[in-house]
């Protein structure tokens, strides 16, 4: 697909964007990651929507110290100069475009859902009732942490006809799920995704999961745990769990 008028400023504008929040002196430190490079990509061929919508997630991220600045130069080239981190950031999401993050898809296609629960764990004196199943999968951290209660933060729940490459989706309280990979496999599906969530407590910074995963169906998985700071002088955590089922 080739990008046409409209397209090619919203990239231009993006990753100027890009370069303003994230170019600082490249040559400030030592760490061979961060020295500088410059690489030219051949991007024809990709759907340049897919693309901007892969460099906005990529500028979002807050986890990364990305160096550089990334032009189109024309119809077919991308020119990305910058840190090592960078050039390997977005030679991944090339990559996934041009092949599926988890190579070929397979030729099941089954309808099916995928939930997700926010629960954030902190020391309240009454916690609140769990969706049932989640009890067992937040278990082991309970014990982990006697006197930790848990309450539901937040609830995403998508719907698949089959196989899915992209698709995004937000929560009325601010939740966002961005898919780059959903698979039917043998014993389930395969899940590769980015959750950009809620605070787990006020005044906090938001945290970011990055998944790849296999979901069993009807089976709770834990997928990741936050430290959200404190109220007062008592920690607060957040919980992400996912659980698919077919729904045929």
């Amino acid at each position: 697909m080739q990008p046409n008028a409209r397209q090619i400023p919203m990239i231009l504008s993006l990753v100027l964007a890009l370069f303003l929040a994230g170019c600082v002196d490249v040559t400030s430190t030592s760490d061979d990651l961060d020295q500088p490079e410059l690489r030219v990509h051949d991007v024809s061929g990709l759907n340049v929507e897919d693309l901007d919508n892969n460099l906005n997630e990529l500028l979002r991220r807050e986890d990364l110290p990305l160096r550089g600045e990334v032009r189109l130069l024309d119809d077919h080239r991308l020119a990305v100069n910058g840190s090592k981190r960078l050039q390997r950031e977005i030679e991944r999401i090339l990559d996934d475009l041009r092949n599926g993050p988890m190579g070929p898809e397979a030729g099941t296609s089954r309808p099916f859902r995928v939930q997700y629960w926010l629960l954030q764990m902190s020391r309240e004196e009454d916690g609140e009732a769990l969706p049932a199943g989640l009890d067992a999968v937040v278990e082991p951290i309970a014990r982990e942490f006697p006197g930790f209660e848990f309450r539901v933060q937040d609830f995403l729940e998508s719907y698949h006809d089959g196989p899915a490459t992209m698709r995004n989706l937000t929560s009325g309280a601010g939740t966002r799920l961005h898919y780059r990979g959903l698979q039917i496999v043998e014993d389930g599906v395969r899940l590769h995704a980015q959750v950009n969530a809620l605070p787990p407590s006020e005044g906090q910074r938001p945290p970011a999961y990055y998944v790849d995963q296999r979901l069993q169906p009807d089976k709770a998985l834990v997928l990741g745990r936050a430290h959200g700071g404190g109220q007062g002088e008592e920690a607060v955590y957040q919980v992400l769990i996912a659980r698919m089922e077919w729904t045929d």
